[in-house]
């Protein structure tokens, strides 16, 4: 009895994480340059630029990051790009949630504030909010006569 249950949970499972193919987006030009987004699995949020006078490749934009854990099904959570468009010095990077990422042309993987900039961060504030916590709770703690001098 179990294990009729158990396949039929994994099936739907295994179901659940496959998706069709990724939107196929025309890729927008500004100038000399072509921006396109390829939308495979290494390339999740990510907008190339090429130069279509020399054909050469000259960076890669990211424009949103999407957290994929190991035990997730590797397809389970592609949000892809669906649409490229202009707007002055700018690239609106729609995706399939239906959100609208603003990217600056000649923005390279350096533009803003980093995902790993971002989480040392977040990793200091709770290491000083932690220290704060213990100094008030050993402040609490001490004898009255070794307190501040007044």
């Amino acid at each position: 009895m179990l294990l009729p249950i158990s396949l039929l949970l994994a099936a739907s499972l295994t179901l659940h994480a496959k998706r069709t193919e990724p939107p196929i987006v025309s890729p927008i030009r500004i100038g000399n340059l072509e921006y396109r987004a390829t939308n495979s699995l290494d390339r999740i949020g990510k907008v190339e630029c090429w130069n279509l006078v020399s054909d050469t490749h000259m960076e890669t934009i990211q424009a949103y990051r999407v957290l994929v854990l190991p035990w997730d099904p590797p397809d389970a959570k592609w949000i892809c790009i669906t649409k490229l468009t202009a707007n002055g010095d700018e690239i609106l990077v729609h995706d399939e949630l239906g959100r609208v990422h603003q990217v600056r042309c000649g923005e390279a993987l350096r533009g803003g504030i980093g995902f790993v900039p971002k989480l040392l961060i977040v990793v200091v504030a709770l290491f000083g909010v932690i220290g704060l916590i213990s100094l008030v709770r050993k402040r609490r703690n001490l004898p009255a006569s070794i307190g501040p001098l007044n």
